[in-house]
């Protein structure tokens, strides 16, 4: 039995896929939103918005390092889609010989996901090192830092860590890889929709089914988080299953005993013991990255009538971010689960994720509502073509400038000194928008 392997457009497809517009937009605007919030001033005149709160709390700010990983997370199947169209048809003409007695053909090789898995782990390990290396010589006050004072976990090595995890569940055997989306492609397949006052109880079920592994590692974080005894953490009360005491302040959480344990307190951020991105609060991260594989094998899923840029439409495609919405506050309003970025709290991950799936089901409605498919600003393309290239960047180039002498100061500290002529707060905003501009134009032409 022959496999149908597409013709040769799919084939060229293959090696050029085809850009979506909403996630090209989507990651510009994330890589712009990165740059002006990270070159703030920091002094107390940036508003507050736009600086990350020490411990609780939640601002705009805290917003894009989860988008982040959404994204990387909605690039796996994306990257794939092709590869699984491959490897899923082989698997139905596979099961067909087999009913039939006949021999079955022979696996695509390249398609398998064995062989797949090399490639994440290659990226994984390449992000890795240079977060490694970027943060302690670009980010650190002190150049010339001894590696007994490196900073081990970073903003790129928890990409690396999650995207590899969530690449190795969506390849593993019974995963989205091997799910077959043609069927549910196939519109006399479908059931019948939920009635409306039904709606969001069913999208909730539907959601978090597909999202079992990543809870898991969430309950885990719930349990050593409120309930993990240890000396040098509050006592857990007996009364309270979620002890608000256990999260009162950093040095008296678990994630400060766990980084400081694993990790050293030396190798946290500013030696401060408990790391914005260190192991414990990598567990609930998986979730944040894995919801973005869940959106991407969406995207693939989608029928004619998912494709309609209609008000009904749109409502339809945001009940799964209203759910994530609804369960956020539930855990917030009801059981008093802080938000938190440093700690990566459940209703953290969940307010995130619903702000993320909402900005790219928004971009995809207004693409198609709009005709905006074809247009796409040059800052946004060129920083969503390279965003790699356009963070390291925008973190070396500043700190070069700042260690070039220039009269009393560097050159970094003359050209800060020209946005002066704008009021306090607003200069950090335009100082972040004239970084944005420049690390497009230079990352454009690269």
């Amino acid at each position: 039995m022959q496999i149908n392997d597409g013709s040769t457009a799919i084939a060229k497809e293959q090696h050029h896929p085809r850009r979506l517009w909403e996630v090209d937009v989507g990651r510009g605007l994330t890589v712009a939103a990165m740059i002006v919030f990270n070159l703030q001033f920091k002094d107390e005149s940036t508003f507050a918005q736009l600086r990350h709160p020490p411990f609780l709390g939640l601002t705009a700010a805290d917003f894009v390092f989860p988008n982040f990983l959404f994204l990387s997370g909605m690039s796996i199947p994306l990257a794939l889609r092709h590869h699984a169209s491959t490897y899923r048809r082989w698997k139905r003409a596979a099961a067909l010989s087999e009913a039939s007695r006949e021999e079955p053909p022979p696996e695509p090789l390249s398609s398998r996901p064995s062989h797949l898995v090399p490639k994440f782990l290659k990226r994984s390990a390449s992000h890795f090192a240079l977060g490694l290396v970027l943060f302690n010589t670009s980010y650190s006050s002190d150049i010339h830092r001894t590696l007994a004072e490196w900073r081990f976990m970073g903003v790129l090595q928890r990409h690396a860590i999650v995207g590899l995890v969530c690449a190795a569940w969506y390849l593993a055997p019974g995963g989205p890889y091997e799910d077959n989306w043609d069927d549910r492609n196939d519109e006399s397949s479908q059931t019948p929709p939920p009635p409306p006052s039904m709606r969001l109880v069913h999208a909730m079920q539907s959601l978090f089914r597909s999202l079992r592994r990543p809870v898991t590692y969430m309950l885990l974080w719930t349990f050593l988080t409120y309930r993990f005894p240890h000396s040098t953490l509050p006592e857990p009360s007996p009364s309270l299953l979620l002890d608000p005491n256990r999260l009162k302040e950093p040095s008296e959480t678990a994630a400060y005993l766990i980084d400081t344990i694993v990790l050293g307190r030396l190798h946290t951020y500013r030696g401060a013991g408990l790391d914005p991105e260190g192991l414990l609060s990598t567990l609930p991260a998986f979730f944040s990255c894995w919801l973005g594989v869940l959106y991407g094998e969406s995207i693939g899923a989608r029928t004619t009538r998912d494709k309609e840029p209609t008000l009904h439409t749109l409502l339809r495609r945001l009940e799964p971010p209203t759910a994530l919405l609804a369960a956020s506050l539930i855990l917030n309003r009801g059981l008093g689960i802080p938000f938190s970025k440093p700690l990566w709290t459940p209703p953290f991950a969940f307010v995130t994720g619903a702000a993320s799936w909402t900005l790219f089901e928004g971009l995809s409605v207004l693409g198609d509502a709009y005709g905006l498919r074809n247009t796409n600003p040059p800052i946004l393309s060129s920083l969503a073509r390279q965003p790699l290239t356009a963070y390291v960047f925008s973190s070396v180039c500043p700190k070069l400038l700042s260690l070039v002498p220039l009269g009393n100061g560097s050159v970094l500290d003359s050209i800060k000194a020209l946005f002066n002529v704008f009021p306090p707060g607003w200069d950090g905003v335009a100082w972040g928008c004239a970084w944005t501009v420049v690390t497009a134009a230079v990352v454009g032409l690269a």
